[in-house]
Formats: structure tokens, C-alpha cells, sequence
């Protein structure tokens, strides 16, 4: 369970920019461009997480149901 913590944590932290990771802003001529390609890379960092999240449980209940 520590392990789940960690991670959901450290998901949190990439969501609210609490890591000390800063990715320099790319130029974009519309601000349309910039909003789109922000959500997109939001997007895909939640779908990371979750299919994370869906590895990890459905590995812990295959397990817990193999005994």
C-alpha cells in the first residue's frame, strides 16, 4: 500500500507542478496551438497514470486470487 501512496503522490505533485521538473514553454504562433498541445500532454499523463494504476491492481487481485 506504501507503494500506491508513492505513486498517487507523485501524480499529484506532476498535476499541480510540485516536482522540480520545469519544461520550457514552446513558441507557438496562436495560443489556441499552446492551450491544445498543454491539454493533450495533460491528457496523456493522466491516461499514464491510470493505465499505471490499472497494472498495478490488476496484478495485486491476479495474484490475491491465484492463492
Amino acid at each position: 500500500m506504501g507503494k500506491a501512496i508513492l505513486n498517487f503522490l507523485s501524480g499529484m505533485g506532476s498535476v499541480v507542478t510540485l516536482d522540480t521538473h520545469i519544461a520550457r514553454p514552446r513558441n507557438f504562433d496562436n495560443p489556441l496551438e499552446a492551450d491544445r498541445d498543454a491539454l493533450r500532454k495533460d491528457f496523456e499523463s493522466v491516461g499514464r497514470d491510470i493505465r499505471s494504476a490499472m497494472d498495478f491492481y490488476g496484478k495485486k487481485k491476479k495474484s490475491a486470487s491465484e492463492k
